[in-house]
């Protein structure tokens, strides 16, 4: 008796564990369903945007290939997912008409997915469209990252003659000491005073 009690009390608290593992699996299905709802709504517009942009490059729309290129960039960068698809994706909105804000996208993306010497390129274009504060320093340390001193040393140039920027003195100053060539170590030493003087000043 004490025990059918004690059911009884756990029961009305609406705590009684399900009656078997059959239904614990079909609850936890059921919390699932959302989810898969979700990732199946996202496959479905992929397609539907995939389709649309081979039919618009079928007949030659370039403004309807545009678009459709610029939403599947959009979602599979929201998903995480064909990160290098999505920059190309930008890169063939952008070659269809320029676009700072879709070329500073592939170069985020480029970065991201480490091919620098491609995240350069596209901000570069973007920089040529737009300058923006700090661009030319970002695209310096891009070119170094990618291994051509020469260009990252003439970017550093560029932003110290334009915005006055120490930081972009200081990194070409710095290309004089790594015995690359591109800046004689007099000239390196000679950007490290212009900066001193500057901050000084």
């Amino acid at each position: 008796m004490t025990t059918d009690v004690t059911l009884a009390s756990t029961a009305s608290k609406g705590s009684v564990a399900p009656t078997s593992l059959g239904e614990g699996h079909a609850r936890r299905f059921a919390s699932a369903v959302p989810t898969l709802d979700r990732h199946t709504n996202k496959v479905a517009e992929e397609s539907t945007i995939s389709a649309r942009l081979e039919a618009a490059r079928a007949s030659g729309d370039l403004e309807a290939e545009r678009v459709a290129c610029l939403e599947l960039a959009r979602l599979l960068e929201v998903r995480g997912i064909g990160l290098g698809g999505a920059a190309q994706l930008y890169g063939r909105a952008a070659d269809i008409r320029s676009d700072a804000d879709v070329l500073r996208k592939r170069a985020s993306l480029e970065e991201k997915l480490g091919r620098p010497a491609l995240a350069a390129d596209a901000l570069r274009a973007a920089l040529d469209l737009d300058a923006q504060p700090g661009g030319r320093v970002r695209l310096g340390w891009l070119l170094l990252r990618a291994g051509d001193n020469k260009r990252a040393s003439e970017a550093f140039a560029r932003a110290a003659a334009e915005t006055n920027e120490p930081l972009a003195t200081e990194l070409g100053g710095a290309l004089g000491f790594a015995g690359t060539g591109e800046v004689s170590r007099q000239e390196g030493a000679d950007l490290y005073i212009e900066v001193l003087d500057v901050e000084v000043c």
